[in-house]
Parts: C-alpha cells; structure tokens; sequence
C-alpha cells in the first residue's frame, strides 16, 4: 500500500489520462465521484490541482471560469459538489 501512495504523490507533476467506462445506467460524473472518494478514503487526498474543467450549473461554472485564469486547488467536499451537479 505504501508503493501506491508514493506512486500517486511522486507523479503529480506528471500528466497522465484515464479512460473511464461507466455501466449504463451510470453517470459520468457519478464514476467520477466514486474514484474520488476511493481517493480521500484511502489516500486522504483533501485537495485536488484543477489545471482544466468544463462544467455547468452554479458551482461548476464558476470553476469554469475560474480555470479559464489559472490553474488552482479545490477541496475534496466542493470536488464532489461539482460531481453532483447536473452537466
């Protein structure tokens, strides 16, 4: 488990993508709020570099916005806010 953890702290600064498939009856974003949570619980990730996103609805435009300027963190609990938004 100590491998894993220094694996994901030790490649931050790398860029890196990952394919997600959801079931059909599941969301993106719901797929996308379960890693996260995976992520807090196990590795207790309470903040998260957002370089780039594009998401609607209240919480997530304002990130939107906001990403247009600069690269910044945002916390675990307002993350998965933005999961639970439609868009």
């Amino acid at each position: 488990m100590k491998s894993e953890k220094s694996a994901i702290t030790y490649n931050i600064g790398q860029k890196w993508a990952v394919t997600l498939c959801p079931e059909a009856e599941e969301t993106l974003e719901l797929k996308v709020a379960k890693i996260i949570e995976y992520l807090d619980k196990n590795y207790l990730l309470k903040q998260w570099v957002i370089s780039d996103i594009e998401a609607t609805e209240s919480y997530g435009n304002c990130l939107t916005a906001r990403c247009n300027q600069e690269i910044f963190q945002v916390s675990t609990s307002d993350l998965l806010e933005v999961m639970g938004e439609e868009g």
